[in-house]
């Protein structure tokens, strides 16, 4: 694994089709995951349409014993979403980003390197985290070959 150093960004608003979880305990969230993509996947196909982006995960609250997180793909306005599917702008901005290689189970390093970044430069979170899976996860994937970029949006502290 090949350690990075996290960037200030800007990050361009997308169109977004995303499943809500709201007070997921963590034990939960995999299991909301694959579901999720599941039936997004199954949305799309119906309509025939594919991603235009990596699959991601916007989280609403900061992990913790629950978590609120939407999950979701970037597609085009053409889409269509049927519940629990819905659409939505998901934000730009200022953002701290990293890119993680490696496990899934290793990303709480990579994210706790984001927040020591964030406190070294100055900056204040305000909100949202955002985790983009570069790489399709699969059952015969290598977790060492997996790349998620990371962001945390920020502003500069007063």
């Amino acid at each position: 694994m090949t350690e990075q150093t996290p960037a200030l960004v800007t990050v361009e608003p997308r169109h977004v089709a995303v499943v809500t979880g709201l007070g997921l305990p963590a034990e939960q969230v995999r299991d909301f995951f694959d579901s999720a993509f599941r039936t997004m996947g199954l949305q799309l196909e119906r309509q025939h349409l594919q991603p235009t982006g990596p699959a991601f995960a916007w989280f609403l609250t900061p992990p913790g014993e629950t978590t609120d997180v939407q999950v979701g793909h970037e597609v085009d306005a053409a889409f269509i979403p049927t519940a629990p599917v819905d659409t939505l702008q998901l934000p730009g901005g200022r953002a701290v980003q990293l890119v993680h290689e490696g496990s899934y189970d290793d990303l709480g390093r990579s994210w706790q390197r984001v927040v020591d970044w964030v406190r070294q430069e100055g900056l204040d979170a305000e909100g949202g985290m955002l985790e983009e899976y570069l790489t399709e996860p699969g059952p015969d994937a290598d977790p060492g070959s997996l790349r998620t970029r990371l962001n945390w949006f920020v502003t500069r502290a007063e």
